[in-house]
């Protein structure tokens, strides 16, 4: 018999046990992630599911488990996109067209919220406080240079809300708890009408 292929051979039979102890570690890695994955689904944490499952199949794309990880982290993806769309949507293009209205009439965007009561146009305070749904939080920043404004919309169920900029073409998303503490740590609440807030700089 050939020598090296007889080194070959022993050298093979040596390392398969490693290669199995691994492969047996990832699987069981994964499935640890999975299981937690799915008690965060039986709990209503869908979003930190997500991120358990993207971790599986990065972490471990050949374990048995990947495969039917990704097509849950996409279903529930889906899910969460319909749900953000419905609760979000109409609200956002809502107050974007009516600072839009307001640029286009005045050339500028309103600096304070008394201006934009007081300047005699179509909307005020009052509409777009009525607007918001009961779970759902605005928090609206005017800055004093009239050259746009800041909006973050939070609803109570979903992890995470929407930021709009001035007149962007798309709000941009923020999870809830990121968005809470730069709120914090950036501005104060100077005024409330119902679930919409004011900011000014916090000091």
């Amino acid at each position: 018999m050939n020598l090296d292929f007889v080194k070959n051979l022993m050298l093979w039979l040596m390392v398969l046990p490693l290669v199995a102890g691994c492969s047996d570690f990832n699987e069981m890695k994964s499935s640890k992630l999975h299981g937690q994955a799915q008690r965060l689904v039986e709990q209503g944490e869908t979003y930190q599911a997500e991120k358990v499952l993207d971790e599986l199949v990065e972490k471990y794309p050949g374990s048995r488990l990947a495969v039917p990880a990704a097509q849950q982290r996409e279903s529930l993806q889906r899910q969460r996109e319909q749900q953000e769309h419905r609760l979000y949507s109409r609200l956002l293009d809502s107050y974007r067209q009516v600072f839009d209205g307001y640029l286009s009439l005045y050339g500028e965007y309103p600096g304070s919220l008394e201006a934009f009561d007081n300047s005699g146009y179509f909307f005020d305070s009052d509409y777009l406080a009525e607007i918001i749904d009961d779970r759902m939080n605005v928090y609206l920043w005017l800055p004093g240079d009239k050259r746009g404004f800041l909006l973050w919309c939070l609803h109570d169920e979903p992890a995470r809300g929407f930021q709009l900029i001035g007149n962007s073409a798309r709000a941009t998303p923020f999870e809830r708890q990121q968005g809470l503490l730069e709120l914090e740590n950036r501005f104060r609440v100077a005024d409330r009408k119902g679930n919409l807030k004011i900011l000014q700089p916090g000091s």
